[in-house]
């Protein structure tokens, strides 16, 4: 028994030593083309030689001892090692073939290709992405070289290889047909992934210029740079976009890769916000953000080998910094963090597959060729729903925060507005109070000063009488003030004269204005004979500033002037201004002059009497009349206040009773009276005026059917005097008004009719009835 298991334990390890030697001479062995059948990789057949200096040439080489090479890609890494690798083909067809030789791996420095065969005449292709695009044999993102093999030939491949940073040496020999219908899928998926990340980058740019929120323009700065690392690793960057510059082929792979570190840090920064939970993995990170920046200058100042060492470290660190504030983010309940770390890991997991195939670790296929990149796609997409997500999260956090802001303004404008209502009721209650005994104050005072006093009791009873007028204004300002507050205060439209309304406010001034030898003068231009609004508050305003004009004015001009700003058909907008040559106001109290209690300064509430009042209720009574108001003024030289307000135009329906409207210009107040009781006896609207310059104002803003007119007014019978007083209808019949018998109509231009003096019921009738129409 025992010689049998003895015997058994020889056969087996003969024949696995048989089998190892077989192995170890297959490797190295040439490669044997018996068809078209493209062979792939050409791992098993490789040999190689380390050159230490550099400087063996092809005839050294031949004679020397190669290695054959045992790896399925050969990868030695960061070096700056020369290698020389060799393979050998053998063609057993009976007709020439031809082969694409590929170099799979576009980042190689140098590339020499020396083609040997006793058949075929030596051939030297000198390459590598060193060098411009233009000098390779064919232009493709990778290395291709074209073969020809003829009849039963075989072929000695010499490869020189030089590296400065990393040196993979994957060889593939292709059938043409084969290799362009691989290369074609090939380019049909960088397309789809470049086409893909492309849309994401603009799709989140036009999120970003829409919002204006930092975190879209960091993913869209990260998502570029991680695109163009890609683009550079793969080959494309050289082919399509910078094929004149293989120095900066070279150093945009870490220059691109520093920018990626450092944007994905802010990105982080803005998304999972880990300066406010994990502030020991924030400061990492922001330290591993600057070196991914010192990366991207080290390769800018051309220290390529430094930095692509430091651009891989620092990605490799920085990836475990942001997968774990992830994981603690997801953990602490952070509704963000989900999406980032699935998109985080579907990269992650994207670079070990790319790792593994680098070392041989993993055989070629579909998705390790593509992992990298189909994790990133993964991960972009991911990123930025977890963006939405975020903003989304923000946008609720936001309005939750509004609502309760919302909410305590809402509690303390109520506390304000019963505050207020307080205060105004206060001051509402205390002004009707104090009224009382004012009135009653000054009363006694005026009684006083009708009874025989001494001049020293006079002068006192007229300030007593001064002062408690003073007084009454200021109470009746602040009751005004308090009403309109408190929306109380209302305007009381009705029709008005405004011409009678100023100059009757005016008079008042008259004593004031002679005390203090100024110049006071109202000046009208052509107003409006009706128009309906608030003729009360229109007097305040210009009681106020004309009080206030004369009060700080010590020697000068006070005017009012008054006109018509525009007016439409049922508008009109009257201009008022008044202005003085006073002490003028300070142009940093300017701003104010409208506040409450507020004067140009404290000198000039101890040298004029007054609350500081009046400037505030002028405002709000034309806020109040929807009008507006502004104030210019200049220190020693004076004040002008201009404002403006809105009055509703008399309609023609709106003065009378129904029936025909009629102008009479007569001069004498009895022959008046006549006409005016005769045509309001007709039904008839009958607007009676004394002088010419009213029958034209009237004329300007209301139509008439009859004119009546004194001729005394127009003695030479002027026809444009007619045409005045029907501006742009020359079609109203005028009937002249005479003490004169047997005068002449004159017509459409004059007067188609007499009536003569004096007036009868009967020659009324029969002269002005084919007028109305009776």
């Amino acid at each position: 028994m025992k010689s049998l298991t003895g015997s058994l334990v020889l056969l087996w390890g003969l024949g696995w030593m048989a089998g190892l030697c077989g192995v170890q001479a297959a490797f190295g062995s040439p490669l044997v083309l018996t068809g078209q059948t493209s062979p792939g990789p050409l791992w098993s057949h490789l040999e190689l030689l380390e050159d230490p200096t550099g400087t063996l040439g092809l005839a050294e080489v031949q004679s020397g001892r190669f290695t054959p090479n045992q790896e399925h890609t050969p990868n030695f890494g960061f070096t700056q090692k020369t290698l020389w690798a060799k393979v050998s083909l053998q063609s057993r067809s009976a007709e020439e073939t031809h082969w694409l030789l590929e170099y799979a791996y576009p980042l190689i420095d140098h590339l020499e290709l020396f083609v040997v065969g006793p058949q075929t005449p030596l051939q030297h292709f000198v390459t590598g992405d060193a060098l411009p695009f233009y000098s390779r044999p064919l232009g493709h993102r990778h290395f291709l070289f074209p073969l020809t093999l003829k009849a039963n030939e075989t072929l000695d491949l010499y490869l020189k290889i030089q590296a400065e940073d990393t040196l993979e040496i994957p060889l593939i020999l292709w059938n043409p047909a084969d290799f362009y219908a691989a290369d074609h899928h090939s380019q049909m998926v960088f397309g789809l992934y470049f086409g893909m990340m492309a849309v994401m980058v603009l799709f989140n740019s036009f999120l970003f210029l829409l919002g204006r929120e930092k975190g879209y323009l960091y993913y869209v700065a990260y998502s570029l740079s991680f695109t163009l690392v890609i683009l550079t690793l793969s080959g494309f960057g050289l082919e399509v976009f910078w094929p004149q510059s293989p120095v900066w082929n070279k150093l945009a792979r870490p220059f691109f890769i520093g920018t990626t570190v450092f944007f994905n840090g802010f990105f982080l920064k803005a998304l999972l916000e880990p300066q406010k939970a994990l502030p020991r993995l924030d400061k990492a990170l922001s330290f591993l953000m600057g070196l991914g920046l010192f990366c991207s200058v080290l390769a800018v100042a051309g220290q390529m080998a430094v930095a692509i060492v430091l651009g891989v470290a620092v990605s490799i660190l920085a990836a475990g910094v942001a997968l774990l504030v992830g994981l603690f983010r997801f953990v602490g309940g952070y509704q963000a963090a989900r999406l980032y770390l699935a998109g985080w890991s579907s990269l992650l997991l994207g670079i070990i597959l790319y790792c593994l195939r680098a070392f041989g670790l993993m055989e070629p296929n579909f998705w390790v060729n593509y992992g990298l990149m189909f994790g990133s796609a993964v991960e972009v997409v991911l990123l930025s729903l977890a963006m939405a997500d975020r903003m989304s999260q923000l946008s609720k956090e936001r309005h939750q925060a509004q609502e309760e802001t919302h909410q305590v303004q809402k509690l303390l404008i109520e506390q304000l507005q019963e505050t207020d209502r307080i205060k105004n009721d206060f001051l509402q209650n205390m002004t009707h109070e104090l009224r009382t005994p004012l009135n009653g104050m000054v009363g006694t005072a005026n009684l006083l000063s009708s009874t025989s006093l001494t001049p020293d009791q006079r002068e006192l009873v007229e300030v007593i009488g001064s002062c408690s007028q003073s007084l009454t204004q200021v109470i009746g300002d602040i009751l005004d003030l308090a009403k309109i507050q408190r929306g109380a205060m209302q305007t009381l439209d009705a029709p008005f004269d405004p011409t009678r309304e100023l100059e009757s406010l005016f008079h008042l001034f008259g004593p004031a204005a002679r005390e203090k030898k100024l110049d006071l003068k109202l000046e009208l231009d052509d107003l409006p004979p009706r128009l309906t609004g608030d003729a009360h508050k229109l007097g305040q305003i210009c009681s106020n500033l004309v009080s206030n004009a004369l009060k700080f004015t010590a020697q000068g001009k006070v005017r009012l002037k008054a006109k018509v700003a525009r007016q439409t058909e049922t508008q009109v907008w009257l201009e008022f201004e008044v202005t003085d040559t006073g002490v003028g106001i300070d142009p940093l109290v300017l701003p104010q002059i409208f506040k409450p209690f507020t004067q140009g300064d404290s000198s000039l509430r101890k040298a004029f009497q007054g609350a500081g009042l009046g400037l505030t209720l002028v405002r709000q009574l034309v806020g109040l009349m929807n009008g507006e108001i502004s104030l210019a003024s200049e220190m020693g030289k004076g004040t002008k206040v201009r404002f403006t307000l809105p009055f509703t135009a008399v309609a023609p329906a709106a003065v009378g009773p129904v029936g025909k409207k009629v102008l009479v210009l007569e001069s004498d107040p009895v022959n008046r009276l006549v006409l005016g009781k005769w045509f309001e006896s007709k039904g008839c609207l009958a607007r009676l005026c004394e002088t010419a310059d009213q029958a034209q104002r009237l004329s300007k803003y209301e139509k008439f059917d009859l004119l009546l007119v004194d001729l005394i007014f127009n003695p030479t019978g002027e026809p444009g005097w007619y045409e005045s007083l029907r501006p742009g209808n020359a079609e109203v019949p005028l009937v002249a008004l005479t003490h004169l018998a047997g005068l002449v109509p004159q017509g459409q231009a004059g007067p188609r009719a007499y009536l003569v003096r004096p007036y009868t019921a009967q020659g009324l009738e029969a002269t002005l009835a084919p007028f109305l129409g009776t």
